[in-house]
């Protein structure tokens, strides 16, 4: 859970253009990135490790200062089973631009010859931008359960949506 939640939305209008956004923030949050514990990061599995990993991995002769464990191929009980550990704990701090809509409002002598009230053409879009140091692919990090909040496990990440539209009035 973050210790702080905050929000700042805003509407501006100069001549004809509209400009409305909200901004999103949660800071002091600790999400536990599952997904690199298993597959990418953990140099254990069947799955390919990442480029991240291979630069950071311990080497007592190329990478003495290395984070991660040396990787282990070998599948039987009695592996080293590195994945679960403190390192995997990561910053969860983000800002993010929840909605963004950019409106253009025809003049009214153009449109009241059409018998039109009103116009608008707008693009809008939502999750365009995020701002975060997490490596990982999801930032929210929620399930249904609450014994499984901050656990990233390969979770879809919030989707990037685009629209342009246009609101009439007769």
């Amino acid at each position: 859970m973050p210790k702080y939640i905050l929000g700042f939305n805003n509407h501006f209008r100069y001549g004809n253009f509209e400009l409305d956004f909200t901004l999103y923030s949660e800071l002091g949050k600790k999400i536990y990135n599952g997904n690199a514990v298993t597959f990418t990061e953990s140099g254990e599995g069947f799955a390919m490790a990442s480029q991240y990993y291979f630069d950071h991995r311990y080497n007592p002769d190329t990478n003495p200062d290395g984070i991660y464990a040396m990787p282990n191929m070998n599948f039987s009980n009695n592996r080293k089973e590195a994945r679960t550990s403190n390192i995997f704990y990561a910053n969860g701090d983000y800002m993010r631009l929840r909605s963004l809509k950019l409106s253009y409002n025809f003049p009214q002598s153009l449109v009241s010859a059409l018998k039109i009230k009103a116009a608008q053409v707008y693009f809008m879009g939502n999750n365009l931008l995020t701002i975060s140091s997490y490596r990982g692919q999801n930032l929210d990090a929620t399930t249904e359960n609450q014994l499984t909040q901050g656990y990233d496990f390969a979770y879809y990440p919030v989707a990037r949506i685009y629209s342009f539209g246009m609101n009439l009035k007769f």
